[in-house]
C-alpha cells in the first residue's frame, strides 16, 4: 500500500545521508550534542576527557572551544534561563564553563 511506499522513501533517503567531520576534537567519548539557540552554538561533552565543547558552525572549526569540567559529566542540558545544567558523576549542578562557577 501507500504506507509501504512512504516507508521505502524514508528508508532510501536515510541511506543517502553522509556524515562529515566538523571539529577535530579528538574526544575520548564525545556525547550529547545539543544546539544552544541563545548563543548560536553546538555544544557537546567529552565524558571520559571531562570537557565541555562549544562550536559556532558559522566560524572556523579551529575556533571551537573546550572547557575543563570539575567532574566527569554524564549529560547536560540548558535551563530556561540559558544556564547549563550538568549531570556530573557526583551530582547535578548548574555550571558556567567560562567562570568555572558550579552551583548545586
Amino acid at each position: 500500500g501507500s504506507s509501504a511506499a512512504a516507508m521505502m522513501s524514508i528508508e532510501s533517503s536515510a541511506l543517502d545521508f553522509e556524515a562529515e567531520l566538523c571539529v577535530a576534537s579528538n574526544n575520548t567519548l564525545g556525547e550529547c550534542p545539543l544546539w544552544d539557540d541563545s548563543k548560536g552554538l553546538v555544544c557537546w561533552i567529552d565524558i571520559q576527557g571531562k570537557k565541555f565543547w562549544q562550536y559556532d558552525p558559522a566560524a572556523d572549526p579551529a575556533e571551537a572551544r573546550s572547557f575543563d569540567l570539575p567532574a566527569r559529566p554524564g549529560s547536560f542540558c540548558m535551563s530556561e534561563g540559558g544556564e547549563y545544567v550538568f549531570a556530573f558523576e557526583d551530582g547535578f549542578s548548574f555550571y558556567d564553563p567560562i567562570s568555572e562557577r558550579r552551583t548545586p
